[in-house]
């Protein structure tokens, strides 16, 4: 889903991210990010093969019969019109010297003036670091001759090496010739131009296939039962009236979405190996009663200072801090320590408002992660350093030793095996 307000820069949020409640006259707003909420009117929903409006441009050239003229190939100008359209011009004065600088570009190449762009100015058109360029650059789809298609032999290199250095020649020939490959290829021999992509954020785009997928229908034989989630009714009726009080927003939360949104959090936080999902996911169940529920069941008050030993160590530092900051998440945040930094790693104020974490499934999810790449509870063995994924990828059938990082012991190890 994609916001359209030019002072947000287009943003694209997953639509199962954005939760969505109606006002009292029956318009539907979105939750775009934690306290911002946009109207339904203001948002366009995308899908997701629509590479357009995900931020995907595709280029054609028209093959240059001399390599030299590089800077007249269409695509090149189509590139600095891409940068130029997509730093958003009217947001400020940074934006708009850089629209035209790319402007600039497209004219001097289209007047044939594409020799008096010095070395400095080409590399800094790509390589800018700001405003997003570097991003802008990795949507682009081109499709353009490369080195790989043909050697130095090419006739469009015979221009270009008539005026080379002549003592560096022949290693750039060699370097040329040991590139190439498609012509070895049965379907890039006629040595025709080629599309080129990002592969990582192409291929990020087009997920839909995972060899060891997380579904709902895996989840539920799991569990042994197609009942709804996140009820809280494994914590006894008064337990469950208040959770659908206080946690509308999670409360019987939709299978889909929820799988959905966990796969696209374990992605982002590199959750990714088959070992590494199925630990996780092994874990979470546990420790949110079988998706039952998103906030720990007591109450919390044994992690009070003077009732716990490691109270002060973990900056429960006054009566009352250890049911503020009761277990929240899937695998369940505890400690102010814990949520003080979650929120420096963020950017939100869990400290101040800890019940985000257990009022927004988006916060629950990425808490749990959070806790796994980061914060675990070993961190000298294999120098793990809180990553959990490292003792999975050094030790991956040790079920003991990830609920000991998880739980601090062995606490229903036998259903989490």
């Amino acid at each position: 889903m994609s916001h359209r307000a030019e002072k947000d820069g287009g943003i694209i949020l997953p639509r199962e991210e954005c939760h969505s409640i109606k006002d009292q006259n029956g318009a539907t707003w979105f939750e775009i990010s934690l306290y911002r909420w946009m109207a339904r009117g203001d948002v366009k929903e995308l899908h997701q093969y629509d590479l357009k409006e995900l931020g995907f441009t595709a280029l054609d050239q028209c093959a240059p019969l001399d390599i030299s003229e590089s800077l007249r190939e269409n695509w090149v100008q189509g590139a600095f019109n891409t940068f130029a359209a997509n730093v958003i011009p009217d947001r400020g004065i940074g934006q708009q010297q850089l629209a035209t600088f790319y402007k600039n570009l497209v004219k001097h190449i289209t007047a044939g003036r594409g020799d008096s762009i010095s070395v400095e100015q080409l590399y800094s058109a790509i390589h800018h670091p700001t405003m997003g360029i570097r991003d802008i650059a990795a949507h682009l789809i081109v499709k353009h001759d490369n080195e790989w298609s043909a050697g130095s032999h090419h006739p469009r290199w015979k221009a270009f090496f008539e005026d080379y250095d002549q003592l560096r020649i022949a290693y750039a020939k060699k370097w040329l010739d040991d590139m190439q490959w498609m012509n070895q290829v049965e379907s890039f021999k006629n040595g025709d131009p080629v599309w080129h992509f990002h592969p990582v954020v192409f291929c990020s785009a087009l997920k839909d296939c995972d060899q060891y997928e997380i579904t709902v229908e895996m989840i539920e034989a799991l569990l042994g039962h197609k009942n709804p989630w996140f009820t809280g009714k494994n914590g006894g009726k008064l337990f469950a009236k208040k959770f659908q009080e206080n946690y509308q927003n999670v409360f019987e939360f939709d299978k889909k979405k929820f799988v959905y949104m966990l796969k696209e959090i374990m992605i982002k936080y590199g959750i990714v190996g088959p070992y590494h999902k199925a630990h996780f996911l092994s874990q979470c169940l546990h420790e949110s009663a079988h998706l039952d529920t998103t906030i720990e069941f007591g109450s919390g008050e044994n992690y009070d200072p003077g009732r716990h030993s490691d109270a002060l160590k973990y900056e429960n530092t006054v009566v009352g801090d250890s049911p503020k900051y009761r277990g929240r998440g899937l695998i369940q945040l505890t400690w102010k320590k814990n949520y003080r930094l979650f929120s420096q790693y963020s950017g939100a104020r869990f400290v101040t408002e800890p019940d985000h974490v257990a009022a927004s499934m988006e916060n629950t999810i990425k808490a749990s992660a959070w806790f796994w790449r980061y914060n675990g509870g070993i961190f000298k063995k294999f120098n793990a350093n809180g990553d959990i994924n490292v003792l999975i990828d050094n030790d991956k059938n040790n079920v003991r030793l990830i609920t000991k990082t998880v739980n601090g012991g062995n606490n229903g190890l036998a259903e989490r095996q």
